[in-house]
């Protein structure tokens, strides 16, 4: 009976041991963060494709996915440092650098494979990629690792190629388009870095597919503010500061004025129609007189001076009916004003 219970107790403390080992290792492979890039065809589906797979293979809440659009494969960057989308000026243009389209993430090591083979379960069924009508080396087909083919977990990118019928080639910068080839151009991230595109190439709908929906094209506001992707100085990218104005929300304060100025706006509109409407009813009033027949005889004064008295008299109604108009608007116009 004690070996028994001896040989039990060792089983339990070997399975715990090995359990243990197996969550150790998971967290140091876990706390082991790897840049990798990806590329195939236009970065909107690809950012889209891999925000998912960071939400599916690791879990990751909205403020902690690393998914972003940017360029990469290129020999240069301008003397500045930037690698920017097409623009008028031509300024550190990526197609003219020899870049091209990625999505740049940050993951653990250990799910480098099980990204790799979420990158090629991307191609169509026939090897290649979904928009064949981006066509040109901007569009050709990257992955980007820590030391390119000699980074350890390079077999599994590899096995995930395979998988697909394709064909990983090592990539020398400023490479041709991969359409037609089957083929894909593997960088060493470290010689060939990742360079983040425009703040608006975020999270932004694809052309191929259905919108993707508000709630993902806002994470671009997320993500700047809390500093997941940066303005470029690129120049179609806004400044910083112009960024940070346009995603604020407005102040209780701000709220307040608008509201107050709208119901202002109201009362004087209030106003202004009544008195249209008091001042309607003696332009009536005038035009009925004019439209009376004329007397054209000079020789009778009495009747002469008969109607210049009523027409004074009308004069001296029609201006102390209006002051009483205006009187009581501008009364009701305060009595509304302390009401708002």
């Amino acid at each position: 009976m004690n070996v028994f219970i001896l040989f039990t107790t060792l089983l339990v403390f070997q399975g715990s041991t090995k359990r243990f080992e197996i969550e150790l290792k998971t967290r140091q492979l876990q706390s082991t963060l790897t840049d990798v890039y990806f590329g195939a065809g236009c970065f909107w589906h690809i950012q889209h494709e891999f925000i998912e797979a960071e939400r599916e293979l690791l879990m990751r809440d909205d403020k902690n996915l690393t998914s972003r659009t940017g360029y990469a494969g290129g020999k240069l960057a301008d003397s500045e440092g930037k690698v920017c989308y097409h623009n008028e000026g031509s300024i550190a243009d990526y197609g003219e650098l020899g870049h091209g389209e990625v999505v740049g993430m940050r993951i653990p090591e250990f799910s480098i494979g099980q990204f790799a083979q979420a990158y090629f379960n991307i191609f169509a069924a026939n090897g290649e990629r979904v928009d064949p009508g981006d066509k040109g080396p901007e569009y050709r087909s990257i992955v980007g690792l820590p030391g390119g083919t000699s980074h350890a977990l390079y077999s599994e990118v590899e096995r995930a190629a395979q998988s697909m019928g394709m064909v990983l080639v090592v990539g020398n910068g400023n490479d041709p388009d991969t359409f037609g080839t089957k083929s894909v151009f593997v960088y060493n991230s470290i010689e060939f870095p990742f360079y983040q595109a425009e703040v608006f190439h975020q999270y932004h709908d694809d052309f191929q597919s259905p919108p993707y929906g508000k709630a993902y094209n806002d994470l671009r506001i997320q993500a700047f503010e809390e500093g997941r992707i940066k303005a470029t100085g690129c120049p179609d990218d806004p400044s910083p500061t112009k960024m940070m104005s346009s995603t604020s929300t407005p102040t209780p304060f701000l709220l307040g004025l608008g509201s107050g100025l709208f119901f202002l706006g109201i009362v004087l509109i209030y106003v202004r129609c009544d008195c249209f409407l008091c001042r309607r009813e003696y332009v009536k009033a005038d035009k009925s007189e004019f439209s009376k027949p004329k007397n054209n005889s000079s020789g009778n004064q009495l009747e002469s001076e008969q109607i210049q008295s009523k027409k004074y008299s009308d004069e001296k109604t029609k201006k102390e009916s209006e002051t009483n108009c205006m009187e009581r608007n501008s009364k009701e116009s305060n009595e509304m004003i302390e009401i708002v």
